[in-house]
């Protein structure tokens, strides 16, 4: 019978890799690289879902049925080029450890995999779904090709093997990480840095314009954390999704926000502690980051103060609350 993998395989012809390399810039060598990491990945998960009644289905589901790799390159590309298209699916595959396997794979491959880890995954998918329609094969049957496979992969231990194994391994810590906290404190956690970002705007409004220029201060400050921190770290994992408008839309009053902050910081203590010190930081930088971001009381951008008193007054209760 043939490897579910070596089925995934043959999808990727020369003419759809230059295609992906074109619509992602990735240089069409390194997406048969890098697919051919996720396409393994893809079976391992799907192995471990399979030990699951229903679990390997709930998986298949993710993927439009009938789909057929052959012929739905293009609409697999198009979707990875929105990431909202495709989170959903991701994390019914992944779970929390989506940005922790990308950001391994990106190590790996030395350029950013998100987009391949988009297209490659629903390709698998739909590789497994379609020899499972085409040869009718019996669930159980199915399950143990799956187990088998990956067994026999990772056995080979060469290079791929080794980071298909850095990529699951991410992102199983990813998850467990995950796990250590109820819903609410998760939430909290991932809006304290906004949180502290809008306690700080509303000790010294701005106008519009400076709004705009503080939000995306703030932004850029996640951003340039989550560069310099591990795949498998708390930064990283917390903010592997955009932050919704509805979810800032709750932060308008100040002490909503700062409560906000202060559970945040008390959910990162209680449950990964060796990140709070990090976190705090972060929180801190954002803050000090939002105040400078506009200047208020000047004309036209002549004159006005870079850091209000008020403001500071804001950075300081942001330090206390992160200890």
């Amino acid at each position: 019978m043939t490897a579910f993998v070596d089925s995934f395989s043959a999808y990727l012809t020369p003419q759809v890799t230059e295609r992906i390399g074109s619509a992602t810039g990735i240089d069409p060598k390194l997406v048969r690289k890098g697919l051919g990491i996720i396409g393994p990945l893809v079976v391992a998960v799907a192995a471990r879902a399979a030990r699951s009644p229903g679990g390997l289905q709930g998986l298949l589901n993710l993927v439009p049925a009938g789909f057929d790799p052959a012929s739905g390159i293009e609409s697999v590309v198009r979707s990875a080029r929105d990431p909202r298209a495709s989170a959903g699916m991701l994390r019914g595959v992944f779970g929390s450890g989506v940005s922790a396997i990308s950001n391994t794979l990106t190590r790996t491959l030395g350029v950013d995999a998100t987009a391949l880890l988009r297209i490659g995954t629903p390709l698998m998918l739909g590789a497994i779904a379609h020899r499972i329609a085409e040869g009718g094969i019996e669930e159980s049957a199915i399950a143990r090709q799956l187990h088998d496979e990956q067994r026999a992969f990772q056995a080979r231990g060469d290079e791929v093997a080794r980071a298909v194994q850095d990529a699951q391994a991410a992102g199983d810590e990813a998850n467990s990480m995950r796990q250590k906290y109820t819903p609410h404190e998760w939430a909290t956690a991932r809006l304290a840095p906004i949180a502290a970002a809008q306690v700080v705007m509303m000790a010294s409004p701005s106008g519009i314009v400076g709004v705009v220029g503080e939000l995306a201060s703030a932004a850029n400050e996640i951003k340039r954390a989550r560069v310099g921190a591990i795949p498998t770290s708390l930064v990283n994992v917390l903010f592997d999704g955009e932050i919704s408008k509805e979810e800032v839309m709750a932060l308008k009053d100040r002490e909503v926000a700062l409560t906000v902050v202060k559970e945040g910081v008390a959910a990162v203590k209680a449950n990964t502690p060796g990140e709070a010190k990090s976190f705090g930081n972060l929180l801190v930088d954002i803050a000090v980051k939002t105040a400078e971001a506009s200047k208020e009381g000047g004309f036209l951008g002549i004159g006005g103060t870079r850091v209000t008193k008020e403001e500071q007054a804001a950075i300081d209760a942001i330090k206390t609350a992160a200890g």
